[in-house]
This record gives C-alpha cells, sequence and structure tokens, in this order.
C-alpha cells in the first residue's frame, strides 16, 4: 500500500483498494444481519419452547409459528452476491492496471 502512489498503476490500484474495502463492508454487514437474525429466531424459539412446557400452545403450533420467522429476505442474498462483487471487480480492476501499466 505504500507504494500505490508511486506505481504507474495508481489510479487503477485506488479503484480496486475501494472495491476491497467495499466489499469487507459489505461482508461485515451481512455477517452482523446473519447474527441478528439467527439471534432473533433463538429468542423466538426459546419463548414458543417455553409456552409449550406451560402447556399453551402444542408442537405443531410452535413449529408453524417458527417457520413463519424463519423467512428469508432480498438482503440475506445481497450483502454476500454484492461483497463477492466487488471482490471479483476490485481484481479486474487491479490486474487490468498492472497489465497496461
Amino acid at each position: 500500500m505504500a507504494f500505490i502512489g508511486a506505481s504507474k498503476a495508481a489510479l487503477g490500484a485506488k479503484w480496486s483498494l475501494c472495491f476491497f474495502v467495499l466489499g469487507l463492508i459489505l461482508l461485515g454487514l451481512g455477517y452482523a444481519k446473519q447474527f441478528h437474525h439467527m439471534s432473533g429466531l433463538f429468542e423466538n424459539w426459546k419463548s414458543l419452547v417455553r409456552e409449550h412446557y406451560r402447556g399453551e400452545k402444542n408442537y405443531d403450533e410452535i413449529v408453524s409459528e417458527d417457520e413463519e420467522k424463519a423467512v428469508r429476505d432480498f438482503w440475506d442474498y445481497a450483502f454476500p452476491y454484492a461483497s463477492f462483487g466487488c471482490f471479483v471487480i476490485g481484481s479486474i480492476v487491479g490486474f487490468w492496471s498492472l497489465v497496461c501499466a
């Protein structure tokens, strides 16, 4: 990184580094979303099991409520694929700037 400014491929290397950093940020956001979603599912499951043991709900009811809660959304796919896309674009930009310099 110390030689990015001194290289002939400085602009491409800077863009490549930007894409890599953006990819890492998106990856972190994906992991954070996954953690909070799974934590919420676990807390909900514990609550449903407590209700089951108190005799308020039967097993089929808690399973169906859990399945209603455990759904995927757009962001479950957007963060990981966008992160991978940034890695690919950053690799292409970096390679291209080194080859053409």
